[in-house]
């Protein structure tokens, strides 16, 4: 917040004296207080605003996190169920299909080492 020295208010009071007639200088000075009071008041509304925001964007956050653990439980689920009892899970047909492609481009890379090699 703003935060007035002694010398400040000093210059302050001086540029009023000059400038302001002394009758509406205590006018002036409850328009100021009123001014301030305001500013506290709404400095203090938008930090609990933001302190409320910033709870329910933890409480959205956890809500998602606790959403999408149990759709992907679900979905393990329904796979294993609807996968058959005598297959491989899915994982391990996955890792076989990988290794088999491995396999023929090993096969192949050997194949062009041997027609390169031959005149």
């Amino acid at each position: 917040m703003i935060s007035f020295g002694i010398l400040e208010l000093m210059m302050i009071a001086v540029i009023g004296v000059v400038f302001i007639p002394p009758h509406k200088l205590p006018e002036l000075m409850r328009g100021l207080g009123r001014l301030l009071a305001q500013l506290k008041q709404y400095q203090h509304e938008l930090r609990r605003m933001m302190n409320h925001f910033e709870a329910w964007q933890d409480h959205c956050q956890s809500e998602a996190r606790s959403t999408e653990a149990a759709v992907r439980l679900e979905l393990e689920r329904t796979a294993r169920e609807m996968a058959p009892a005598d297959s491989t899970p899915l994982d391990q047909a996955v890792e076989d299909d990988v290794g088999d492609m491995d396999d023929a481009d090993q096969t192949h890379s050997g194949a062009d080492n041997i027609d390169a090699s031959s005149p």
